[in-house]
């Protein structure tokens, strides 16, 4: 909540709190009325059995409680502001990583292997681009969110660095549970363009793409693809035997990059298909290509508030309060009589 001078309230449910002055308020008027007809019913006697009675007191002392029960909310709810020259916004955009972690990232047709060469690229966009936020989604037989969005690049590196096929259970390329969680990533938030960058092989045919990609592409999101590796395949390179991956029946394994479906998403999603490979479309022109299309995409001007420090007001309330509590005890309930 932020009220004017640029001020906000760091807890502003607190104020829920206030509404108890509704019931308190019921309770002293109901206790000042039944003392009153008590009062009346004792008629003319009530100056010679109360000479000291003095309700107006009781009415005041109410008020500077309800004061002072006000200020006390308003300071649990702690008025703050941003510190001076913490207001510098961040010109950017969101973007979710998807990266493919399956056993056929390892193959070698993209030096030193197609998994390293997707981190390396990955790393690229964040030295380039260091005031979008991104997130990060691993995924080969199912998909996994490891890093909501953060402008925290040093957090976002070592999950890259991180990440293996050991990190996700069973094999496959679930290239639509990737966009989902891509999904869940953003949110509801409004004011950022969006984008994902789905880096993978898409080795495996994965039927639920198409509609987890209309969703995205509904809520304005743009999808970039890299399809890593070549279209005539490789083998894979079993990381503990050092020898190539073979099927149940003994044939070597070749890992074939699928272009179709990648290109497929990329048009859908507005965004552009590029190939990392070994021969011309390289590492160095892949990120070439990638860093263009981003250059196209609105950045927003946003206030990165996770990196904000705040000055907090709620002293300036709690030194009244106090004062207005001693100031309640300290006024009598009954007035002095003269001798």
């Amino acid at each position: 909540m932020t009220l004017p001078f640029d001020i906000q309230l760091e807890r502003p449910e607190a104020l829920y709190l206030l509404a108890l002055l509704v019931p308190l308020t019921g309770v002293y008027l109901l206790h000042r009325s039944k003392r009153k007809k008590a009062l009346q019913a004792m008629g003319g006697n009530v100056k010679r059995l109360l000479p000291d009675a003095a309700p107006a007191r009781a009415a005041v002392r109410f008020v500077l409680f309800a004061l002072a029960f006000t200020l006390g909310v308003l300071a649990l709810a702690n008025p703050r502001r941003p510190a001076a020259g913490d207001l510098e916004a961040r010109s950017g955009i969101d973007q979710v990583f998807l990266l493919d972690v399956s056993n056929s990232m390892l193959a070698t047709d993209v030096v030193p292997s197609r998994l390293d060469a997707a981190k390396a690229l990955l790393k690229n966009v964040l030295k380039a681009r260091p005031n979008d936020r991104v997130a990060l989604v691993v995924f080969a037989g199912h998909a996994y969110a490891q890093l909501p969005l953060t402008y925290d690049h040093g957090a976002a590196t070592l999950f890259i660095e991180t990440a293996n096929p050991q990190q996700v259970p069973g094999q496959g390329t679930a290239i639509g549970e990737a966009l989902q969680q891509a999904l869940l990533s953003f949110g509801n938030e409004q004011g950022r363009y969006r984008t994902v960058l789905l880096v993978t092989d898409g080795e495996t045919h994965d039927e639920q793409a198409t509609d987890a990609a209309k969703e995205l592409i509904d809520r304005g999101v743009m999808i970039n693809t890299i399809g890593i590796g070549s279209p005539g395949g490789s083998t894979i390179i079993d990381p503990k035997t050092k020898a190539p991956k073979k099927d149940e029946s003994g044939n070597v394994v070749l890992s074939k990059l699928n272009e179709p479906i990648l290109q497929q998403l990329a048009a859908a999603g507005k965004g552009k298909y590029i190939r990392m490979d070994a021969g011309a479309t390289g590492a160095s022109s892949a990120s070439s290509a990638l860093m263009a299309q981003l250059s196209t995409v609105k950045n927003t001007s946003l206030i990165d508030k996770t990196q904000l420090s705040y000055e907090t007001f709620y002293y300036w309330l709690i030194g009244p309060m106090i004062f207005l509590l001693l100031l309640e005890a300290f006024i009598p309930e009954r007035k002095k009589i003269r001798a």
